[in-house]
């Protein structure tokens, strides 16, 4: 397919591509069949240098920005190795290597076959999924998503009219990751306010300008990042005001399915932590009593956390704080004494236990981190909240979010907890080292 668009333009059937081009987006945008196991990939190249940079180049060239955000869509969620969807593996197997060997066949060989793969009626009579998972933003959101490539990028704002603008950028990973990286550690030491306001309005005039005036009336603005992009806290990014005082920023990114039936009932009103828990972890129980913000707080160590006991321990908590290491896998270290749990694991009991919103101490890090965050998203009807840097004192900033968070049932009370969490801490002086430390991830698709 992305070869395709190298074909002179006499001798390519430019339709036709576009519509192989949409296909490839579907495959990409979620599960895109019904029950099944396996990862199912079969209408993308399997090899890396057939990618589809080509063809959203072309498709940008061409000014398509609604295809061209789907491609970007799929290929941010193949990047992060998730399946796209499932069916039977003895099925996928049979169609991805009849797909490759037609594709290598046509576009390396120059070599057309003709007939059809008898695989591909079953593909014709699956049902289809009724929603794409790229759903047009409501009234007062707007969605911000982009894909950085190796010597460009492109950014994407999606308004509730389900209109999109698109702007293209001559900048790739190097930079846009050295202006990233420069902006977090000013962040992480916070010893000049100058110079750290001075690296956010250059990743503000980059990254979020070319957008603003379309911005103007949006309250909530979900971001899906990508690359180094991905480590960038948008919510800190200043020119004359941050972005946290003019909009309620949370990050969107693909996950895996998730690890709860959709009608099934959030749990009470309790908070749970979970971990060697120090007594500032505690302060939650701060929430419990008289402001009748949480019913109950309570908390899990030692043996309570092995994997035997991890789908009872882990239930009936609104709010769920984590406390631990994050280590490769991901896996999380909870306890002294008990092995390291797959990140999946926790998830699948945080999903049967009813979790709506999951905060990760960590600090969370690192490729090790965004799959920790990633792998959690499954088990929480409502999002992520992972603290990025270890923080001694944030100035009341978790204990505001929670207050605000532990009546929420889905995604959007939580992002307006941190908006107003963010706010708060502004007005009070606190650096943006503090407040920029917290972010909120919600699984794409909401």
């Amino acid at each position: 397919m992305a070869l395709a668009h190298l074909e002179p333009a006499e001798g390519a059937d430019h339709a036709r591509v576009e519509i192989h081009l949409r296909r490839a987006a579907e495959a990409a945008e979620g599960p895109a069949l019904e029950d099944g196991a396996g990862p199912w990939d079969v209408l993308l190249p399997g090899l890396e240098r057939r990618d589809l940079e080509v063809a959203i180049r072309r498709v940008c060239d061409l000014g398509n920005a609604p295809l061209a955000r789907r491609l970007c869509a799929a290929e941010r969620r193949r990047s992060l190795h998730l399946p796209v969807s499932t069916a039977p593996a003895p099925f996928t197997a049979a169609v991805a290597a009849e797909h490759r060997h037609r594709f290598e066949a046509r576009y390396l060989r120059g070599v057309v076959g003709d007939g059809e793969f008898a695989a591909w009626a079953s593909l014709r009579d699956a049902e289809l999924a009724a929603e794409w998972p790229l759903r047009a933003p409501r009234v007062g959101e707007a969605r911000l998503e982009f894909r950085v490539f190796e010597d460009w990028m492109v950014g994407f704002l999606v308004l509730p009219s389900n209109d999109v603008r698109m702007h293209r950028w001559s900048v790739g990973r190097v930079a846009v990751g050295r202006a990233v990286a420069e902006l977090r550690g000013w962040l992480k030491s916070a010893d000049d306010p100058r110079r750290l306001l001075r690296a956010s309005a250059a990743l503000h005039d980059l990254v979020w300008a070319p957008f603003e005036a379309d911005l103007r009336d949006v309250g909530r603005v979900l971001v899906a990042p990508d690359g180094p992009l991905c480590g960038l806290p948008f919510a800190t990014l200043w020119r004359d005001r941050f972005v946290a005082e003019r909009h309620d920023v949370a990050v969107v990114r693909p996950a895996p399915p998730p690890a709860f039936a959709e009608p099934s009932p959030v749990a009470p009103r309790v908070a749970l932590v979970v971990g060697e828990a120090t007594a500032r972890d505690l302060e939650l129980g701060t929430l419990c009593g008289e402001q009748g913000w949480f019913l109950g707080i309570d908390t899990r160590m030692g043996e309570d956390l092995s994997p035997e006991r991890l789908l009872e321990t882990l239930g009936g908590a609104r709010v769920v704080q984590l406390v631990g290491e994050i280590d490769a896998g991901p896996m999380l270290a909870l306890a002294d004494g008990q092995p390291a749990l797959p990140v999946e694991r926790v998830a699948c009991a945080l999903g049967a236990g009813g979790a709506v919103c999951v905060v990760l101490c960590g600090p969370v890090e690192g490729a090790n981190g965004r799959a920790a965050i990633g792998g959690l998203l499954a088990g929480a009807r409502g999002g992520v909240l992972a603290r990025h840097v270890a923080l001694d004192d944030d100035g009341g900033m978790l204990l505001r979010f929670l207050a605000g968070a532990a009546a929420a049932t889905g995604p959007w009370p939580l992002v307006e907890a941190l908006g107003e969490a963010r706010r708060a801490a502004i007005s009070a002086d606190l650096s943006p080292a503090t407040w920029g430390a917290y972010e909120l991830y919600l699984a794409d698709g909401v």
